[in-house]
């Protein structure tokens, strides 16, 4: 399964049962699997600006107000070619990238499983 694109596929896995090591990461280039789940509104606009400012001195998992304002200034030709996908069933998760889809102008793609 590898993903043919030039971005990351990150994985949120919050699953009850344990991974094996390396079951999707040792296989594919672009894929990593994030065993838990992170504040979604510090990283999606952090991944973002890792990206479009290809600045190597930044933490992508902690809450940066100048990265976010960053962000939120970035033209929308820039915004127009990011997007988030969900599936699953959390009303919570589902939110908070409502949310975000929002705040910074991101197509957002979902497949819930909630039936």
């Amino acid at each position: 399964m590898y993903l043919d694109h030039d971005g990351w596929n990150l994985i949120f896995y919050t699953g009850k049962e344990p991974l094996p090591p390396g079951i999707i990461e040792d296989y594919n280039a672009n894929v990593r699997v994030v065993r838990g789940r992170p504040q979604l509104s510090s990283l999606i606009p952090n991944i973002i600006y890792g990206n479009e400012s290809e600045s190597s001195t930044f933490c992508l998992w902690e809450k940066s107000e100048k990265q976010i304002m960053c962000v939120k200034e970035l033209d929308e030709d820039v915004m127009s070619s990011w997007g988030m996908m969900y599936c699953g069933g959390s009303k919570g998760v589902l939110s908070a990238l409502q949310e975000i889809s929002i705040d910074f102008n991101i197509d957002l793609h979902v497949d819930s499983f909630a039936w």
